[in-house]
């Protein structure tokens, strides 16, 4: 009986024994009938150790994974918090803002109506100016046309041309 005992208590913790200490039984000791048992029973060991191991760090991870839901809970809350808080800050400053991005945008449009209406001004004065211009030329063209029919020397003509321009 006390045999049996024995070999259940060998059976039943061999495989956190040789879990820490693998070369702990070696083969053919009594209790265990060949190497094939040993290995059996390495592997046993092996699998209740990954099995609780597996258990314990899910659990672990689990509330882990809790704590960082909490955790990430109260950093949003936190985030909103402050932003609201920054827009009750900016507001004043948002509306003085936008009344002022409204004023600019009136001069703006203001400054832009009257440069363009003194482009166009300008433009047509210039227009007007060509045409001055062109009749000034076309009366100059006359004036030298009769200096010629006057005068018939090439000398002459270059003298008059020239006080004409100065």
């Amino acid at each position: 009986k006390r045999n049996s005992e024995l070999k259940d208590i060998e059976l039943k913790y061999m495989p956190y024994i040789l879990r820490i200490y693998p070369d702990f039984y070696p083969v053919g000791t009594p209790g265990l009938s060949s190497e094939i048992e040993v290995t059996r029973l390495q592997r046993e060991g092996y699998e209740n150790l990954n099995r609780h191991n597996k258990v314990y760090n899910d659990y672990i991870l689990s509330k882990w994974d809790a704590e960082d839901e909490e955790i990430n809970k109260k950093y949003d809350e936190m985030i909103l918090k402050l932003e609201r808080e920054k827009e009750e800050a900016i507001k004043p400053y948002l509306d003085n803002f936008l009344e002022a991005k409204k004023i600019f945008d009136e001069k703006w449009e203001e400054a832009k109506k009257k440069y363009y209406d003194f482009i166009m001004i300008a433009k047509e004065e210039k227009r007007e100016a060509e045409k001055v211009a062109t009749e000034a030329f076309n009366e100059l063209n006359k004036i030298e046309e009769e200096i010629r029919k006057r005068f018939k020397g090439q000398e002459k003509i270059y003298k008059v041309k020239k006080l004409l321009h100065l």
